[in-house]
């Protein structure tokens, strides 16, 4: 194989890893996001926003953080125990009221 080749299999594996890391990641989104609020309108709304954009932040971490692909087993408990909380949650009032303390508060 030449030096070419070799360098095209390379990227197309990397591109089959993000790919991959991009359907788990999108594949844990939904799951985490779709236990239903309760609430008003309003709050369910704009709660699932909050939510939404905490998840992505932690999934943003876990799979495409400093070191894309590399789930650790502390990195991947941590992980687990964060998304066991934000499922238990289904208060929209709480997302709003943590909203700027949901790191403390779910990751304790």
């Amino acid at each position: 194989m030449s030096n070419g080749e070799a360098a095209i299999k390379a990227m197309e594996e990397k591109a089959a890893r993000e790919a991959a890391l991009r359907a788990e990641g999108q594949k844990q989104l939904e799951k985490l996001t779709s236990v239903i609020l309760t609430g008003s309108e309003k709050q369910i709304t704009w709660a699932n926003d909050i939510r939404r954009k905490y998840v992505l932040s932690k999934i943003d971490l876990m799979y495409y953080g400093p070191f894309p692909g590399v789930k650790s087993e502390a990195k991947v408990l941590k992980f687990e125990a964060i998304s066991q909380k934000v499922m238990a949650i289904t208060e929209a009032k709480w997302w709003i009221d943590y909203r700027g303390n949901l790191r403390k508060e779910l990751e304790k």
